[in-house]
This record gives C-alpha cells, structure tokens and sequence, in this order.
C-alpha cells in the first residue's frame, strides 16, 4: 500500500507539473514564402513545440481542426491572418496558442475560437473529473464481487476497465486489485491527457495515453460530446480490446480460482460452493 501511495503521488505530480508542449500538431495555409517564414519563426521562437502542416485551402485546415487532426489552424492569406483555435479539443493548448501565435512580427493576428468549450463548463474539466471517479470504482468494483459473489462469471460486469481487473484478481488474487490501480489510474489516468492534453506530457505518459482506457474513453467522450465529424474507431478499438481479453481471462481462470478460494476456507466454504 506505501508504494501504490508514492506512485500514486509521484504520477500526479511529477507528469502534468510543468506541462510543456510536444510537436503539437497546426494547420497552415499560404503561400510557400509565407509558410516557411512562419514555420522558421515558430521553430526559432518555441523549438519542437509545434508541428505545422501545409493545407492546400482554408476548407481543408478547418475539416482537419474538426476531424482534430490538428489542434489549431493559421490562415496566412487571409487579412488580417487568422489562427483558428478550438478550446473544446484543449483549453491549455488553445491558450498556449493564443500566446505563441497571436502575433506576426508586429502585424496583429484575429483569433477565432471555432470549436467552444459548453457555457456550463468553462475551464473544461468535466471530462476529467467524470474519468478519474469511473476508473477508480471500475478498478474497486471487481474486489467487491469477488468478497460479495465469488462465483459471479465474468460475463455480469464487462467494463474496459472491471474485465481485466478482474483478470489480473484471477491471476493473482487480492494483489490484482494493485495491479489495476498501477496500470488504469496511477498511469493510466494521468497519461489520458483529460486534463490538458497528451502532447503537454513527458514522453512515457504521451505515448501509453492513447492505448489505455482512460486516455481512449477521454478520446471517445471528447469527440462525441464536441467533434461529431471525428473518428471513435480507435478508441473503441482500444475500450473494446480490453474488454474482450480481459473477460475472456478471467472466464478462463475467474471461477476456477474462486472455487480455490473458497475451499481453502473450510467444509463450510464447500457446502456452499456445491448450494
């Protein structure tokens, strides 16, 4: 329990404390001339911050921003020039670019912000404070059953999240449970990225975010509630891969090593068994 604690704590503090910005990914549109003096600038100004990307049209950087391709949009052409913004994908980052990009030398840009976060939840911490409770109860409620319906099969409780807890208890008894808070909330959590975004994590977290629950259901809820022209294949994908391996484990294993459990308590745990 002392060392779940500290990597608890640790994870907390030491991934999102100084969040600071990876290749974040921004759509331009202009001239060559002009692109190239942005992206020179942009580099110079905020090295391996910001990716920047040619579009042919204003069109195709807004399907790409709504699509969230992208996490912005620079339209050089336009007068004044345009950074298109999307405070619904990221509020940090669409501040971040409001301060990094709001200016060309001295010629003012006019920033839009086309995708708003809901007047009901301004600062956008709705998703992440839904997130953090559903995957502690998922990785809690899989202990319960196992006190409270030992021989409850796996196939009453299919969560991402419940299902290979679950597993990893029928692997490895009550220490499953530890397990399932290390990888979906001590990692898994923070490396979502609900709270800002992946690219404003340290490496490891920026890249395990995607393929753990927390981080697609973050993806999956974000999208549905503000992006309906983006896609929720990948993280369905994702929710859906755990779901299966996990109940197809523990369907494997969960009932067997119940049944052990129980004798190990006694004829009275037997009795009850054959009941």
């Amino acid at each position: 329990m002392l060392l779940i604690h500290v990597a608890f704590v640790a994870s907390f503090v030491v991934a999102p404390v100084n969040p600071r910005p990876h290749e974040i990914p921004i759509a331009v549109v202009g001239p060559p001339p002009a692109v190239g003096d942005v992206q020179e600038s942009v580099e110079r100004r905020h090295p391996h911050a910001f990716s920047l990307r040619r579009f042919a049209s204003p069109q195709g950087a807004r399907d790409a921003l709504a699509r969230r391709y992208v996490y912005g949009a620079f339209l050089l052409d336009a007068e004044p020039p345009q950074l298109l913004v999307a405070s619904a994908a990221s509020p940090a980052i669409a501040n971040l670019l409001r301060g990094a990009l709001g200016r060309l030398g001295t010629r003012p840009v006019a920033v839009r912000d086309v995708h708003p976060l809901d007047r009901g939840d301004p600062r956008g911490l709705l998703i992440n404070l839904v997130l953090l409770p559903l995957v502690v109860t998922a990785v809690l409620a899989p202990l319960f059953l196992r006190f409270l319906a030992p021989t409850v099969r796996g196939a009453r409780h299919l969560l991402a999240v419940s299902a290979p807890t679950t597993a990893l208890i029928a692997l490895r008894g009550v220490a499953g449970v530890g397990l399932g808070f290390l990888v979906f909330l001590i990692v898994g959590n923070v490396a979502s990225g609900a709270a800002g975004a992946p690219e404003l994590l340290p490496g490891f977290w920026r890249t395990v975010g995607e393929f753990l629950p927390p981080g697609a259901a973050a993806t999956a809820l974000r999208n549905a509630a503000y992006f309906p022209a983006a896609s929720v294949i990948q993280p369905l994908a994702v929710l859906g891969t755990f779901v299966v391996v996990g109940a197809a484990v523990e369907l494997m294993l969960g009932p067997r090593q119940a049944g052990r459990a129980l004798f190990a308590g006694g004829p009275a745990a037997c009795e009850e068994v054959q009941r």
